[in-house]
């Protein structure tokens, strides 16, 4: 999928999504977890970040780097 030159580079870095494979693949890898487990993050804290990093922090799914 193409992403306009417009939408570039707009990701929030407060809110995680999971509408786009580019942002999908941005979030495992900053948070250190699968696809399943963020997404399992996200259905159960939200999109918010700090929520989602806590909820991941609390069920220990986070890969230590």
């Amino acid at each position: 999928m193409e992403h306009d030159a417009a939408t570039q580079g707009e990701r929030s870095q407060d809110r995680v999504s999971l509408d786009d494979e580019r942002d999908v693949q941005y979030w495992t890898k900053r948070l250190g977890v699968t696809k399943e487990k963020l997404q399992r993050a996200v259905e159960r804290a939200g999109p918010a970040l700090a929520s989602v990093e806590e909820y991941l922090d609390r069920s220990n799914t986070r890969s230590t780097k």
